[in-house]
């Protein structure tokens, strides 16, 4: 794997989930930050992850509307962010390489939130990219629709 931070090439380490316990319904194991804690005391050097940023995911829950899911996204990611430096024992920067408000496919919940997460993301010199996920929900008919009009605006 080094040979290719020796090249210049940006090595990220494994993407977790939003979820941080220490025994996941889906799995039985921890997931999330708790499973990172653990992924990273190989050696117990968290160092021997030379890593360029740290890749996380994050999921809204059902039955929120847009503003309660924005404000719990950006709460996550700035938890995420302390406790990613906290294990690092330094500044890492983020790649959020998954992330939407619940349930899927809902334009104008998209859009609420987007409108919201995306100025705050872009402010935040610690989150160096972002990717929604499943962009296929930012059309209709072929066409971009509001979700993926104020997607590409904030961009």
């Amino acid at each position: 794997m080094f040979q290719f931070e020796e090249r210049g090439i940006k090595l990220i380490c494994p993407a977790i989930t939003s979820y941080e316990t220490q025994q996941s319904t889906h799995t039985g194991r921890p997931a999330g930050l708790s499973w990172l804690w653990g992924f990273l005391k190989y050696k117990n050097n968290p160092e021997e992850f030379r890593c360029s940023a740290q890749a996380i995911h994050w999921y809204g829950a059902e039955g929120q509307d847009a503003k309660t899911q924005a404000n719990n996204f950006i709460s996550y990611v700035a938890h995420a962010h302390d406790i990613v430096n906290t294990i690092y024992g330094r500044e890492q920067p983020l790649w959020i390489t998954e992330f939407a408000p619940l349930p899927r496919g809902n334009d104008r919940l998209n859009a609420d939130f987007l409108r919201i997460v995306l100025p705050w993301l872009d402010a935040q010199d610690y989150v160096k990219r972002y990717s929604f996920f499943m962009t296929e929900d930012f059309l209709t008919n072929g066409q971009l629709n509001e979700a993926g009009k104020v997607y590409v605006a904030g961009h």
